[in-house]
C-alpha cells in the first residue's frame, strides 16, 4: 500500500510547488510602480559619485519589497551649484506627471525644497545643515510642512565648533568649501561668526591648491572644512597637507574620513552619510505607503565619538587634555612625524642604550683606562736608550785650549730590561684591575639603562591598555544610556 501512496504524495507536492511559484510570479508582476526622481546640487568628483549611487541603492532596497521602483536617469537632474538652478530643477521634476517622489541629495536643493511656495508632490531633503539658521520649519521633531520632510543632525554647526573649541583657541576662522556649500551656509557665514565670537571668512576651493592656500587671510588661525565633493582626493590630501604645514587646525564637517586624511578634528562618524541615506530611504518607504511627510521625524543625531588626528596635533603643536582624549577616538596615536618605525621591547632597550649619555661617559672612561694600562705595562718592557752629542768651539778659543778640539761628536746606545720591580708590577696590576672595574661599570650602566627602558615600555603598554579599557567602558556606558533614553 505504501508503495503506491508515496508517488501520489510527491505528485501533490510538485503540484503545490508549481502553484506557489505561479502565485509568486503573478504577485511580482502585479507590484505597483513607484517613480522616484533625484535632484543633485551640481557636478561632483568621480570618487564622490559612489555616494549618490549609495543613496539610490538604499531607496531601491527599502521600496523593492512592496513596489516596482522606477528611477531612470531621465528622472535625475544635476543643477549647476546655484540656488536658482536647484529651484528650477525641483519645479521641473514636480511638473512631471509620472514622478511620485523627489529626493534632493545636497544642501542647496534641500533648502530650495523647503522654501518652495507649494509642493504638489512629496519631497525629501537629505541634507539640511541647521533648520533654525536656514529658516526651515522644525515643529516637534517634524517638518510640519506640506509634502516635505528632511534629515538633519541636531545643532550640527554648534557641536562641530564646540569640538574645535575644546582643543584650540582661535579668533579668525576660515570656512573652506565649494561655492555650493558656502551658498548653503546660513547668513553667508554671519551665523558662524556669532557662534564663534570672532571673524569668519569664506574661501572657495575652486582653483589650484596653491591658489587656495594663497587666498587664506594672513590672520587665519583655524579652518572649518566643509565636504569637498567637487575635487579629487589627491587635491584634498594636498590641501590638508598644506594647511597642516601652516600650523592651522582643521575642523572637518565630514568628520572621520577627512580626519583620517589629515584634518585635526571632526564629529561625524565614518558611516554618517550611509546612515543619512538609510534614513532617507526609510522615509521614502513610509511616504510610499501613504504616510504624511509633514509628520515624519527629521532629527537624526550623528552618534559616535569625536575623532582627532594625534599625528596632525603633534605637527601643529596642539596638546589636548587627558579628560578630552578619554572620550574621543584617536587616530595616528602611534605614528611619529618623519619616523615610521615600530619598536618592540628589545628594540626599545637597544635604542635607549645607543643614545644614553651615562653609557657614553662610561665608554670614554674605558678607552682612557686602556691608555693607563698601556702606560703601566710599558715600564716592564725592554728599554732602548740612544743618544747623540756634539761640541763646536770657535777657532780662537780652540787655539788657546789645547785640550779641546774645535769640533767634537759622540753618541751612545743602551739596552735595559727590568727583571723584577715590585713597584712596576704593582702599578701594572692596579691599572689592570681598575680597567676591569671600568668595564664592569659599563656593563652595569648598560644593563640598568636597558632595564629602565624595558620598564618604561611596559608602563606605556600598561597605561595604554588601561586607557583603552576605560574608553571601552565609557563607550558601553554611553551606548546603554542611549538605549535607555530611546526606551523612555
Amino acid at each position: 500500500m505504501n508503495r503506491f501512496r508515496i508517488p501520489a504524495i510527491l505528485a501533490k507536492m510538485a503540484t503545490a510547488s508549481v502553484l506557489l511559484l505561479l502565485a509568486m510570479s503573478a504577485a511580482a508582476e502585479t507590484l505597483p510602480t513607484f517613480h522616484v526622481a533625484y535632484l543633485h546640487d551640481g557636478p561632483i568628483a568621480p570618487w564622490a559619485a559612489g555616494l549618490r549611487d549609495s543613496l539610490r541603492n538604499e531607496v531601491r532596497a527599502v521600496l523593492a519589497t512592496d513596489f516596482e521602483v522606477l528611477d531612470p536617469e531621465q528622472s535625475t537632474i544635476v543643477a549647476d551649484s546655484t540656488p536658482e538652478s536647484c529651484r528650477e530643477g525641483l519645479l521641473a521634476l514636480l511638473a512631471r506627471p509620472e514622478v511620485d517622489l523627489v529626493i534632493t541629495s545636497g544642501p542647496l536643493g534641500s533648502v530650495a525644497a523647503a522654501h518652495l511656495d507649494s509642493r504638489p508632490k512629496p519631497i525629501i531633503g537629505a541634507m539640511i545643515l541647521d533648520p533654525a539658521l536656514q529658516g526651515v520649519n522644525l515643529a516637534g521633531g517634524t517638518s510640519g510642512m506640506s509634502n516635505f520632510t528632511y534629515v538633519t543632525p541636531p545643532d550640527l554647526l554648534k557641536k562641530d565648533l564646540a569640538a574645535l573649541d575644546a582643543v584650540v583657541d582661535y579668533q579668525n576662522l576660515v570656512v573652506l568649501a565649494s561655492s555650493r556649500y558656502l551658498g548653503a551656509l546660513p547668513g553667508n557665514g554671519q551665523v558662524l561668526a556669532e557662534l564663534t565670537g570672532g571673524d569668519v571668512v569664506g574661501v572657495s576651493i575652486e582653483g589650484s591648491t596653491a591658489a587656495i592656500l594663497e587666498a587664506l587671510p594672513a590672520e587665519t588661525d583655524a579652518v572649518y572644512l566643509l565636504p569637498l565633493v567637487t575635487i579629487d582626493k589627491t587635491r584634498i590630501d594636498e590641501l590638508l597637507d598644506g594647511l597642516t604645514a601652516r600650523g592651522l587646525p582643521v575642523l572637518a564637517m565630514r568628520g572621520e574620513p577627512d580626519v583620517r586624511a589629515g584634518a585635526l578634528i571632526g564629529v561625524a562618524p565614518q558611516d554618517w552619510l550611509r546612515q543619512v541615506f538609510r534614513r532617507v530611504a526609510l522615509a521614502a518607504g513610509r511616504i510610499a505607503v501613504g504616510e504624511d511627510p509633514a509628520g515624519l521625524p527629521v532629527l537624526m543625531p550623528r552618534g559616535g565619538k569625536t575623532v582627532i588626528n594625534m599625528n596632525t596635533a603633534r605637527v601643529i603643536g596642539v596638546s589636548p587634555s587627558y579628560t578630552f582624549l578619554i572620550d574621543v577616538e584617536q587616530v595616528g596615536r602611534y605614528s611619529n612625524v618623519g619616523d615610521d618605525r615600530r619598536l618592540d621591547i628589545f628594540a626599545t632597550m637597544e635604542e635607549a642604550q645607543l643614545n644614553n649619555q651615562d653609557i657614553a661617559t662610561a665608554q670614554r672612561l674605558v678607552l682612557a683606562g686602556q691608555e693607563e694600562v698601556s702606560l703601566a705595562s710599558s715600564v716592564l718592557l725592554p728599554q732602548l736608550d740612544a743618544g747623540l752629542s756634539g761640541t763646536v768651539v770657535d777657532e780662537d778659543r780652540a787655539a788657546h785650549l789645547t785640550t779641546l778640539s774645535e769640533r767634537t761628536f759622540g753618541g751612545h746606545l743602551g739596552f735595559s730590561q727590568i727583571l723584577w720591580s715590585d713597584q712596576a708590577w704593582s702599578s701594572y696590576s692596579v691599572a689592570k684591575d681598575l680597567q676591569t672595574a671600568r668595564r664592569q661599570e659599563l656593563v652595569r650602566v648598560s644593563l640598568n639603562v636597558g632595564l629602565e627602558a624595558a620598564a618604561a615600555y611596559l608602563d606605556v603598554l600598561r597605561a595604554d591598555t588601561h586607557l583603552e579599557v576605560q574608553r571601552q567602558n565609557l563607550a558601553f556606558s554611553s551606548s546603554n544610556l542611549e538605549r535607555a533614553q530611546v526606551r523612555v
